[in-house]
Parts: C-alpha cells; sequence; structure tokens
C-alpha cells in the first residue's frame, strides 16, 4: 500500500466519489441546452447579416474525430485559426485542455481561454509551447 503522505500530494485525494463522477462524466442536459443556445446565436447572427460567409458558417458539437475530418476536408482554406474555450479555472481544468489540443489535428495560430482565474498563473505562462500567454486579471476578485 502506498505511503498516505504521498497519497495527500494528490489533486484527487480530498474530493469524494460523487464529486469525481461529476467532474468525469457529461451532464447531458447541460450539453442539449447548449446545443439549442448555439443553434439560437447561429440564427440571430445569419439573420442580421447579408455576408454569405456568414450564413455557412455551422455552430454544432462535435467529436475530435469529427473535427478532424472537417478540418481536413478545409485544411488549406484556413487562413487563421482561432481556439476558444471557457476554461472554468486553468488550475483545475489545463490537464483536459492539453488533452483536447492533442487530440485536435491544428497547431491553432491564437488560443483564447476566458474564466481562467487567478491561482498558479507564473506557473502556465509555459504550459504551452510555442505560444506567448498573456492575461488580464480583473480588479477584486481571483475569478475572471
Amino acid at each position: 500500500m502506498a505511503d498516505d503522505n504521498y497519497m495527500k500530494e494528490m489533486t484527487f485525494y480530498n474530493i469524494s466519489t460523487y464529486e469525481l463522477v461529476e467532474d468525469l462524466l457529461f451532464n447531458v442536459e447541460s450539453v442539449k441546452e447548449n446545443i439549442c443556445q448555439n443553434v439560437s446565436f447561429r440564427n440571430n447572427i445569419v439573420s442580421a447579416s447579408n455576408n454569405e460567409i456568414i450564413k455557412q458558417l455551422e455552430f454544432s458539437y462535435s467529436t475530435d474525430t469529427e473535427f478532424n475530418n472537417l478540418l481536413h476536408n478545409t485544411h488549406n482554406n484556413i487562413e487563421l485559426s482561432v481556439f476558444h474555450i471557457n476554461i472554468r479555472s486553468l488550475n483545475k481544468n489545463h490537464g483536459r485542455l492539453s488533452h483536447l489540443l492533442q487530440l485536435i489535428d491544428l497547431d491553432f495560430d491564437v488560443i483564447v481561454l476566458s474564466e481562467i482565474w487567478n491561482y498558479n498563473l507564473e506557473f502556465y505562462k509555459g504550459i504551452f509551447r510555442n505560444y506567448n500567454f498573456y492575461y488580464a486579471i480583473p480588479d477584486g476578485t481571483s475569478i475572471g
């Protein structure tokens, strides 16, 4: 059996089984709600614009495999690639983000993270090779 002092250093040591399962599994209702919001968002953008390129935009969820298949069909047409995600704590979710970016067959030109929170930011300056890490922390809060 492992020494208990080493176990206490593990990031998951103090969380309950419920928290672990909740953290690891998708919340199906939340995904369904986000899909509906994306359809509404797309419809609002298209109706507000006469631009043909805007009308061709797709707003949908896809697996990494589906995304990579779409990417291979349009890769030559990409001039600027931007990835955005609301990370809801870089400190907590940097491993998941790194894993997701490894699954995608594209090195994005720009990665934008919102709600990184104000924890261990100096450490994360070097987490993504070949990228510069810029951040702005709001006054009076550690979340932002």
